[in-house]
């Protein structure tokens, strides 16, 4: 078992494959969990899993952390990185990456998002609708 965050990154001529962990490291990611509800400006994480394909042949699996910010994304990663690197880590290292499709497939496993992001979209989305509706019934 690995010990939390591991700094470090992708060395030139190293190539990667990503994928999604069939264990999870539970004790980082309520850790994270823990940590992003007590903050306003954390849109979502997810969780999957890299594979460094090294020049010289050989490689290394590390969990890889997504965290989609909407301010202050540094700081963000600077308090994650800190929490991990104090909590187990589970099978592999855990490494913090941004949050795009280079890094992430799309089956990567969203452990945390804040739901009243998609509530408050939901309700303009209806609202807009019901509107348009109105206006064509009444033509």
């Amino acid at each position: 078992m690995s010990n939390g965050a591991k700094k470090s990154s992708i060395p030139a001529g190293a190539k990667i494959r990503t994928g999604v962990p069939a264990e999870r490291p539970q004790a980082a990611l309520d850790a994270l969990i823990a940590l992003f509800s007590k903050m306003d400006n954390v849109v979502s994480a997810r969780l999957g899993l890299i594979e460094i394909l090294y020049a010289d042949g050989n490689s290394e699996f590390t969990y890889a952390i997504g965290i989609q910010c909407s301010t202050g994304e540094q700081e963000t990663i600077d308090q994650a990185v800190e929490v991990l690197q104090s909590v187990p880590a589970g099978r592999w290292s855990i490494s913090v990456f941004p949050p795009t499709s280079q890094y992430f497939t799309k089956e990567a496993i969203v452990f945390f998002g804040k739901a009243t992001e998609a509530k408050g979209l939901g309700g303009w989305f209806a609202r807009l609708f019901q509107s348009k509706q109105n206006e064509t019934s009444r033509q």
